[in-house]
């Protein structure tokens, strides 16, 4: 549904930022936050009106939320409540019943005034482990549910990948500075692919060059801390590229921030490394057929799934795999992936394994040595 502030102020609760499906596709928090700006300005009030109440989703019982939107307002037409980070709270943490039309929050929210608008905003990065990202979007369904079963309404925000980088490099003009289109992939790259974080991160950068009209990509690597992503994706790199001493130092720098590495394996490490060379292997088939990565034959097609299918992908991710699956053939890239699986279920405790590190490191440099043809 295409947002537009007019129409969703013809409800009384409304939801910004939750997806339709879970695990569709990652949401633009960058989107999600300049609709709720559109939202208050459409509804005739300013960020300080008397009228206008914000506050994060754990600080106040969700039952307070309607009541803080059932005051009569001052001089506006409506009552505007804010509730941020909705992702922090789900409904299961209140209530036992089944989201219908019976339940105890859309029942209250039935008896808000004309004049009540309450907003929920899923405005918060999901980062952390695999664990945290799913608890995240269940909370932030549940509440779309909530919505749609309230006769309210509610609104995804999907990124679109083939955009990002246009979007950075238009923030950087907007603060007076140039940012090339290969700075501004890398920084896609190092946060990955989060608008959100980018358009922070450039904003860093414009007040970091001072002075200087042109933002660098040597200031990107001097000031952005890069996400586990993307530490995943220099560790496949120097996997693909067959190199031990790589492997080791990348998987240093992404392992080090974990005391308990065996805590990351499952929900973090796996999952990425598994993720990319799955797409590797996709971009493999490309490269075999003789057809863009973007824009696959039918014959690839019929080969690539529907989840993780990397013709829609980010562009600069896309040029990443292929440079990865250059130098690589099938047989080496599902070597490269029962090594995984073996991992996986050595720290399962399904095979004799060594501590999570030694286990991890191994499996790494066997992946290397795969690459390497040796």
């Amino acid at each position: 549904m295409a947002f537009s502030a007019d129409k969703a102020l013809q409800n009384r609760l409304i939801v910004l930022g939750a997806p339709e499906q879970r695990s569709k596709g990652s949401q633009d928090i960058s989107l999600v936050l300049e609709s709720l700006k559109e939202l208050i300005s459409a509804a005739g009030l300013t960020p300080d009106d008397l009228d206008l109440e914000s506050f994060a989703a754990d600080q106040r019982p969700p039952q307070e939320w309607l009541g803080a939107a059932c005051q009569v307002p001052f001089l506006a037409d409506y009552r505007v409540v804010v509730v941020r980070n909705i992702g922090r709270v789900t409904p299961k943490k209140f209530w036992d019943e089944n989201i219908t039309a019976k339940h105890p929050f859309v029942l209250e929210a039935a008896k808000l005034p004309d004049t009540a608008r309450v907003i929920l905003v899923a405005d918060e990065e999901p980062l952390g482990d695999l664990g945290k990202q799913q608890r995240f979007e269940t909370a932030v369904s549940s509440w779309r549910r909530i919505a749609e079963k309230s006769d309210g309404v509610a609104y995804s925000f999907e990124a679109d990948p083939s955009k990002i980088i246009g979007r950075l490099v238009a923030a950087a003009k907007e603060r007076g500075k140039s940012l090339a289109r290969p700075a501004a992939s890398r920084l896609a790259e190092m946060v990955g692919g989060k608008a959100n974080l980018a358009l922070v991160e450039v904003e860093k950068l414009a007040l970091y060059v001072g002075d200087r009209p042109e933002i660098r990509e040597a200031d990107i690597k001097a000031l952005v801390s890069p996400e586990i992503e993307y530490s995943a994706f220099t560790l496949v790199d120097a996997i693909a590229e067959g190199s031990a001493k790589k492997t080791l130092q990348q998987l240093e720098l992404l392992t080090n921030r974990h005391s308990k590495l065996e805590e990351q394996a499952f929900p973090r490490i796996f999952p990425l490394l598994h993720r990319q060379f799955r797409l590797i292997w996709q971009a493999r088939l490309c490269l075999n057929d003789r057809c863009p990565i973007d824009n696959p034959s039918p014959l690839v097609l019929e080969n690539l799934p529907s989840d993780l299918n990397i013709s829609k992908q980010a562009p600069w991710l896309q040029s990443r795999l292929q440079r990865s699956a250059q130098g690589l053939k099938l047989p080496q890239l599902a070597r490269c992936i029962k090594e995984l699986e073996a991992a996986d279920s050595k720290l399962k405790g399904l095979e004799p394994a060594y501590t999570a590190r030694e286990t991890i490191e191994q499996m790494a440099l066997k992946m290397a040595k795969i690459c390497s043809g040796r």
